[in-house]
């Protein structure tokens, strides 16, 4: 389905940009193998390049990975880097995070106050100490990361946008 998406948006921008058709479909989850799953992290090659999103109405990055990174992993016979695919979210205070199979429950515990949600891909997380994370920008983000290496090699400004805070242009 992102495919046909991304397919879909480039078609129609194809008159301006004709290799956008021939680029890459990155998903957010998938599994680069039979037996391994990627969940908000790319999982890719050194040399690749990868788009790396902020927050909102904010920049996104093509980020390069070099050769020399320090988040690796053995992977179908082949060394791949892990990039996140932005700057993310966290959880302030204390966290404890627990699955119940049977009940099909996942309960998050922060400090002393106890979210549960059922396990259900239409759903999002929702607690009061959670937020995305906030750098300046990609530049900033990538300054102090020890796990990730490489190289900012172009920031696109976003003209519009279709998510839960913004539907529409961005001025």
């Amino acid at each position: 389905m992102n495919e046909q998406i991304h397919a879909y948006f480039a078609g129609k921008m194809k008159a301006k940009h004709t290799n956008l058709l021939s680029r890459p479909t990155y998903h957010h989850y998938y599994m680069p193998t039979d037996s391994s799953i990627a969940i908000g992290t790319f999982v890719e090659e050194p040399g690749t390049v990868v788009p790396v999103f902020s927050i909102p109405k904010k920049e996104i990055c093509l980020f390069k990975i070099q050769k020399k990174q320090n988040w690796t992993i053995q992977l179908g016979g082949k060394k791949k880097c892990l990039v996140p695919h932005g700057w993310g979210q966290s959880i302030d205070g204390e966290l404890d995070i627990s699955v119940d199979y049977v009940e099909k429950e996942l309960s998050i515990k922060v400090d002393e106050t106890e979210y549960k949600h059922d396990l259900n891909t239409d759903k999002h997380i929702k607690c009061e100490n959670k937020k995305i994370r906030e750098y300046e920008s990609c530049h900033e983000f990538f300054k102090n990361q020890k796990y990730v290496n490489g190289e900012i090699i172009r920031i696109l400004k976003p003209k519009f946008l279709f998510c839960s805070a913004i539907k529409g242009r961005v001025e």
